[in-house]
């Protein structure tokens, strides 16, 4: 993805579970066959797929070559789903949040978690999210880590782990 401008369009799915070698390899090679064949009112897409983290499945596209529409759009999110349904994982569970461990793996919380992970002191404002609310390659690499207190959730959360 480094070859592609910062004003790239990009999509972040996160799958539901750490995805297995295996799995990873079948959503890139089968992610390069829909890159390589992908359109949009006829017009070839210059786009590419990656898995990072073996959590998160990445699509750039750069439109300086042709511009997407909204048909376009919709076949790269009916490959997430036909792909998902393959390998039997979500992608779009809108719940789950990605917290990133001292180690640097990934573990897939959701909002009461967290609030008890605030609680315990397990996790502090500092700890990082991942925050999967970008549309650019540019802010993917800028902004795809970001502390707790920085989230568009934290004011919930803080709000909920106040309450007795």
């Amino acid at each position: 993805m480094n070859n592609f401008p910062p004003e790239s369009k990009c999509w972040i799915y996160a799958a539901n579970r750490i995805l297995t070698k295996s799995e990873i390899d079948v959503i890139k090679e089968s992610g390069s066959h829909f890159v390589q064949n992908w359109t949009s009112h006829q017009k070839q897409m210059h786009a590419m797929i990656d898995v990072i983290h073996q959590l998160f499945v990445v699509i750039a596209l750069d439109e300086s070559q042709a511009d997407i529409s909204g048909c376009g759009i919709d076949k790269s999110v009916a490959w997430i789903k036909q792909i998902g349904e393959e390998l039997k994982i979500d992608f779009f569970n809108r719940t789950q949040i990605e917290m990133q461990m001292e180690d640097k793996s990934f573990k897939i919380v959701n909002k009461a978690e967290i609030v008890e992970l605030l609680k315990n002191n397990s996790i502090n404002p500092n700890t990082f999210f991942t925050n999967k609310n970008i549309n650019n390659l540019g802010s993917f690499k800028q902004s795809f880590y970001v502390k707790l207190e920085e989230t568009w959730f934290y004011p919930q959360i803080t709000s909920m782990a106040m309450q007795v």
